[in-house]
């Protein structure tokens, strides 16, 4: 397969690369060391990226070390005209203090822009809000949770989540990736010594992106 690579030497974590896309659709991805290596041989390796659906595209380094640029056509003809930029990060990146699944879900697009059909997620005048819920629930493969005091207070949260436990319970695979936000372990456990159990990421200790690479991670490794 042919491809166009670019050395970007060695990227501090959450280093932003600006890439601007012209002609063709192409997939566009970062790559460590090890997996461009894997790469270049045709063997299982792992990338940040995906199908550029609009340009520019922007995409996190995820981790310190030396990276690489790939773009690619996926076996099939194109040509496209590929320019990059390191944007700057003379400031440390701004925490969002009040994380929410629109911002964690663009975030995560940005890394892995898989097609998604937007009308899957709107409400029209009329809809029953139970059935779309429950249509949503049946449907997805993961249900990212984002688990604050003021979750735990509301009725259809719990509607939510009781739904995401029953099919874990029946499947007995994943589904529920939780957030916890403003809120300790203790304070689940009184509630919820269940969901306590679960490996979460903290609000606190990661920012939307951050925590954006985390959940497309484990989302392409059930794709594998």
């Amino acid at each position: 397969m042919e491809f166009d690579y670019w050395d970007l030497g060695r990227q501090e974590r959450g280093t932003t690369v600006r890439v601007t896309l012209s002609g063709d659709a192409a997939n566009v991805i970062l790559l460590d060391s090890s997996n461009f290596s894997s790469f270049k041989s045709g063997r299982r390796h792992r990338y940040y990226g995906g199908q550029a659906q609009r340009s520019p595209v922007h995409l996190t380094v995820p981790s310190s070390g030396r990276w690489y640029l790939v773009v690619h056509h996926g076996g099939y003809r194109g040509r496209t005209r590929v320019g990059y930029e390191i944007l700057p990060g003379a400031l440390p990146p701004i925490r969002s203090s009040e994380p929410t699944l629109n911002s964690i879900a663009e975030a995560a697009l940005e890394i892995d822009p898989t097609p998604a059909d937007e009308r899957e997620f709107e409400l029209r005048i009329g809809d029953s809000l139970r059935r779309r819920i429950d249509h949503g629930l049946a449907r997805s493969r993961f249900g990212v949770v984002i688990i604050s005091p003021a979750f735990l207070a509301k009725n259809w949260t719990q509607y939510e989540l009781d739904g995401l436990v029953t099919r874990e319970m029946h499947g007995g695979t994943q589904v529920i990736l939780p957030i916890w936000h403003g809120i300790s372990k203790d304070e689940i456990i009184k509630q919820s010594p269940t969901l306590a159990d679960k490996l979460a990421l903290r609000s606190s200790d990661a920012t939307v992106a951050e925590m954006a690479a985390e959940i497309a991670d484990v989302v392409r490794s059930h794709e594998d």
